[in-house]
């Protein structure tokens, strides 16, 4: 009987090992698309550094990953996302492309709102090629909240590429970043996507 109970002690650790084992591989498993995201874009950019990966397509499938890169003075996020769409004509010329930047301003105009900020006035919009080559044309928008004397702003980037969108959220203090820091970032994810 004591062989039995030690038998019993020993198969029931193992299973509560086992168990762990699985858990903790799942609490770490990166899915296909971060993994390809991973590999797509490097631990840093210009003097940028990867902070999170965030897959939203486990629990809304079609907005894709979001990955934040940061620096002292900034922040930002890039999205790339498909919304489920079958097919997404290039360029952001196209209605689809137009559609999705008026919808995202919009959307981060209401959280920054939502945040007790205050309206939002538009600082600059307009287009601009970014890469080393100079190819990928971005709709953007530069806004900070009204009032502010330029302490704070938020820059949107919106293109499509590859079927897919591509988003780019930075937000930094006016006075810390210049235009070059913003482009050579900019410039740094579109090489890394143009990559592939």
């Amino acid at each position: 009987m004591d062989k039995m109970n030690v038998d019993c002690k020993k198969m029931v650790l193992f299973a509560i090992v086992a168990l762990f084992c699985f858990q903790f591989s799942q609490a770490f498993a990166l899915t296909k698309l971060e993994q390809r995201f991973i590999v797509m874009f490097p631990s840093s950019i210009s003097d940028w550094q990867r902070k999170d990966l965030i897959d939203l397509e486990k629990t809304s499938p079609g907005r894709g990953i979001g990955i934040s890169f940061v620096r002292p003075d900034a922040e930002a996020v890039i999205y790339v996302y498909d919304k489920k769409m079958k097919s997404i004509p290039s360029g952001p010329d196209t209605g689809t492309a137009v559609i999705e930047n008026s919808l995202y301003k919009t959307e981060v105009a209401g959280v920054k709102k939502g945040a007790g900020t205050g309206p939002l006035e538009v600082i600059e919009e307009g287009k601009a090629k970014a890469g080393s080559v100079k190819k990928t044309v971005f709709l953007f928008t530069k806004f900070r909240p009204a009032g502010d004397g330029g302490q704070k702003t938020t820059a949107l980037y919106l293109t499509v590429s590859r079927g897919h969108f591509l988003k780019i959220k930075l937000t930094y203090s006016s006075s810390a970043l210049t235009e070059r820091t913003i482009w050579g970032f900019l410039d740094g994810v579109v090489d890394a996507i143009d990559r592939l």
